[in-house]
């Protein structure tokens, strides 16, 4: 795979952040950067309390979808992954198509959970010497701080940024934070 003339900037937001770590580890001297906004690659957080408590929250999910309550399943995860009262704002289109979608998470475990494509392989993220950027919401689940201290560990060359008041949608409800924390990678 080829990107462009030169080295990119690569960024990308939860489950995005995860396909772009992929990605850039892939591509490896393609990338000049690399912004991983809050990467669900929970297999990295295996082994602490946080990791625990997250199954078990989606295990919730994952019954309730099984038991046909995708409604719950949507609302508790919009709970977990949402900003507060998210669930109660959205229109009840809104609702229904998140509840209609949400067999699309539990589906997701292979890649997350069990890393099964191989991103926290012994020796990967060690080698990976682009500039990285990990971005967190302070009021994100535990999980997400779990996942970064061992991105931290790992990475060679790493930043950690974390957004006072923010949750997993900071890109969204903190845009000027994130964009902040962003722009001196793009701007020389």
């Amino acid at each position: 795979m080829h990107l462009a003339d030169g080295p990119v900037h690569l960024v990308g937001h939860s489950f995005g952040a995860t396909a772009t770590l992929l990605a850039a580890l892939d591509l490896g001297d393609q990338v000049q950067s690399l912004t991983l906004i809050e990467p669900v690659q929970f297999a990295a957080a295996r082994g602490t309390d946080a990791f625990n408590d997250h199954g078990m929250i989606f295990q919730k999910i994952d019954q309730a979808i099984q038991d046909g309550d995708r409604r719950f399943a949507a609302h508790r995860f919009l709970d977990l992954w949402g900003e507060p009262n998210a669930w109660r704002d959205l229109p009840a289109s809104g609702q229904a198509a998140l509840a209609a979608m949400i067999h699309v998470i539990p589906a997701q475990t292979g890649a997350l959970r069990d890393d099964v494509n191989g991103i926290l392989t012994p020796g990967r993220l060690e080698g990976f010497q682009v500039p990285v950027r990990l971005i967190e919401g302070s009021k994100s689940h535990p999980v997400v701080a779990a996942v970064h201290d061992h991105l931290e560990q790992r990475l060679p060359n790493v930043e950690r940024h974390i957004i006072n008041g923010a949750g997993h949608m900071c890109p969204i409800t903190h845009a000027p934070d994130v964009a902040n924390i962003i722009r001196p990678l793009l701007v020389p």
